[in-house]
């Protein structure tokens, strides 16, 4: 065989095996632009810089805008609570959104929009941190449910938080929603003892990356004991069970919920600010 003859034989060898390797390099430079699309989001469409008139700047408002994924929606909502005149928002930001497959890298994308567009309202953000994503969780639990082992894996969610967006002026974050509840607590009895363990888990690791974070318990579900305490622990009790297990210097303020049915009268209310310091003496 020639040289010539060789070099053909050659030739062809190797166009047979690209046409055969071929569909397969399409197909893997499809699926490379499509998880870039994904994690290299769409500029955001952020409004001129506003500032928040207000006669009383107590008030704030809790949204739910997290999970919308509608900019302009996210945008007009926003702009409202600006021009109502309050000053701040509660906006939940589950960590089952950021985190929705494993502890291993995070998706900031509906956070950012949300955080962005607060702060260009002239909006001080609030940050509720909750609900579980699937992956730390035991099957046919509900996405209220964490245990110990995964408490390390929610504490580093909420100091990559704040950590990220302190920058932002992201400092108050509250760590869960009403844990003296049943619901709340994974359909568990209220158990003050194991969110005390959780926030001595969450308070170090928050502050080593966030300094200036400021950690609020979460705020409780209002009222006295239902079912025995298996189904709402009385506020005052269980708040008091928390300082009973050394929880104090583990959060800075406790949310409140000053929540109260028309007509119906209470001997106890929260303070109107909606927060204690973890010493007792207000914040």
């Amino acid at each position: 065989m020639t040289v010539v003859s060789l070099n053909l034989v050659i030739a062809q060898s190797m166009r047979m095996r690209l046409t055969r390797i071929l569909p397969t390099l399409i197909l893997i430079a499809l699926a490379f632009m499509q998880l870039r699309a994904v994690r290299l989001p769409p500029a955001l469409d952020l409004p001129p810089q506003q500032q928040v008139q207000t006669n009383n700047p107590l008030i704030g408002v809790h949204t739910r805008l997290s999970g919308v994924g509608d900019e302009a929606y996210i945008r007009e909502r926003l702009t409202q609570v600006r021009e109502m005149g309050a000053s701040w928002i509660v906006e939940l930001f589950p960590w089952a959104y950021v985190q929705p497959r494993s502890r291993y890298g995070y998706d900031w994308s509906g956070a950012d929009m949300v955080i962005n567009h607060a702060r260009r309202q002239g909006l001080t953000v609030v940050a509720r941190l909750d609900i579980v994503p699937e992956w730390a969780r035991p099957a046919r639990t509900t996405d209220r449910y964490l245990d110990p082992e995964h408490y390390q894996d929610y504490a580093n969610y909420v100091a990559a938080f704040a950590q990220r967006y302190e920058a932002l002026g992201v400092h108050h974050l509250i760590i869960w929603n009403e844990p003296n509840l049943r619901f709340e607590w994974g359909e568990r009895p209220p158990d003050p003892g194991a969110y005390a363990a959780l926030l001595k888990v969450v308070y170090p690791t928050v502050k080593a990356a966030a300094p200036d974070a400021i950690v609020i318990a979460g705020g409780l579900s209002p009222g006295s004991s239902l079912d025995g305490g298996q189904s709402r622990m009385d506020d005052l009790q269980y708040l008091a069970s928390l300082y009973d297990a050394e929880a104090g210097p583990f959060f800075r303020s406790v949310g409140a919920a000053c929540l109260r049915r028309p007509g119906a009268a209470r001997s106890r209310t929260w303070a109107g600010e909606g927060e204690f310091s973890a010493d007792g003496t207000g914040a």
